[in-house]
């Protein structure tokens, strides 16, 4: 399973999606970038200011068997479900398409993607251009000569 947060907010500046791929950690800490200050697994850059409203200490993801959680860490300003504030230490369930806000101006995507839904092919010659190559015999023949 990849799991990715889409920033909605920069995708939004920046006219194409931004994206942070969560690494296999179990835990995963969001908040505001700080110069000097590393402790976030996913640092939110200062984009026109806004991600002033986003807390040091913002929110942590939990990646579980029964699927992703966040919990509001203490923010400032909050942390949204699609719209719905979380309570300090609430963890809530959240699905694919799900909005996470981290502050009222910040929002991040929440992207599954499952294995099933990935699409796997074969790869054959004509993919590859070789057809033709290959219509007067394999070209992955070996000849050894002996000395």
């Amino acid at each position: 399973m990849d799991i990715r947060l889409v920033d909605l907010t920069r995708s939004e500046q920046e006219n194409k999606e931004i994206a942070y791929a969560l690494s296999d950690k179990k835990v995963i800490t969001i908040g505001r970038h700080v110069k000097g200050y590393f402790i976030n697994d996913i640092k939110i850059p200062n984009v026109l200011r806004l991600q002033r409203n986003v807390s040091k200490k913002q929110s942590i993801l939990y990646v579980e068997e029964e699927g992703l959680y966040v919990e509001d860490n203490g923010s400032k300003h909050g942390t949204f479900v699609d719209g719905e504030k979380l309570d300090v230490g609430e963890k809530k369930l959240i699905k694919n398409g799900s909005v996470i806000g981290l502050s009222p101006y910040y929002e991040l995507r929440v992207k599954i993607i499952k294995d099933e839904d990935v699409e796997l092919k074969e790869i054959t010659d004509e993919d590859l251009g070789l057809e033709d190559k290959l219509k007067g015999g394999s070209s992955a023949e070996l000849k050894i000569e002996e000395e």
